[in-house]
């Protein structure tokens, strides 16, 4: 990635990277920012049993509401997912359909929901909330991966249980906005606030209608335990 990035540099583009191993590195300019996250699932992809993504997004200033590129390559499934800000997101060079809507069961709960940050402890946590949001429950073990489900409506909303990165989400949030759905880091003044850095500020939650985000979020604001 950084020899590719260097090229670019070389070439004459000037912009900034922000890494998960690297930290941040000047490449002449902080007005652009693109964002890697080399392994997303890096467990799954010790254990060669699961999902794994190589997550780069691009920034046009420091907010998650600045990105307007996103790009998630699955090394397991082989699936590769684009988005554009303004201009649709594809799955193998096809659009996603952004009118895709969320399941409800005639219960009330969603038919299903991505979780991440699925250690016990927050599952345990978080179980009385998630009984109520949800008739089935998912875990990828990666942050990237679970986004892209809710664009593609294979889910119907997801939550990571604690604070997620903004590295994490960065292009996979973009995915599922220019797909129709919605994404939020509460607790900020608009969905998308969240500072672009290495620190964990705020679940991240989305949803392919606002009531299936609503859902995410009352398991996200649950109380403590």
């Amino acid at each position: 990635m950084f020899a590719q990035l260097r090229l670019l540099n070389a070439s004459g583009l000037e912009f900034t990277a922000l890494a998960e191993e690297r930290g941040e590195v000047a490449f002449g300019s902080r007005e652009l920012v693109v964002v890697i996250d080399p392994i997303d699932g890096s467990l799954n992809a010790k254990r060669a049993g699961g999902p794994c993504a190589l997550s780069v997004a691009v920034a046009t200033g420091w907010t998650l509401d600045d990105v307007v590129f996103g790009f998630v390559y699955d090394l397991h499934s082989r699936e590769e997912w684009v988005a554009v800000k303004g201009q649709g997101a594809t799955l193998n060079g096809k659009p996603l359909d952004p009118t895709v809507a969320a399941r409800f069961r005639e219960t009330g709960h969603l038919e299903v929901f991505g979780v991440e940050s699925a250690d016990p402890r927050y599952l345990a946590g978080a179980a009385e909330a998630l009984k109520v949001a949800t008739y089935r429950v998912r875990a990828l073990g990666a942050i990237a991966v679970t986004l892209c489900q809710v664009a593609a409506g294979r889910y119907d909303a997801m939550v990571s249980l604690k604070k997620c990165r903004s590295i994490d989400a960065a292009a996979a949030l973009l995915v599922v906005t220019e797909a129709g759905g919605l994404v939020c880091f509460p607790g900020f003044d608009k969905p998308l606030g969240a500072p672009i850095d290495l620190v964990g500020h705020a679940p991240v939650t989305a949803g392919r209608c606002e009531a299936s985000l609503a859902v995410a979020l009352a398991v996200a604001n649950r109380p403590a335990s």
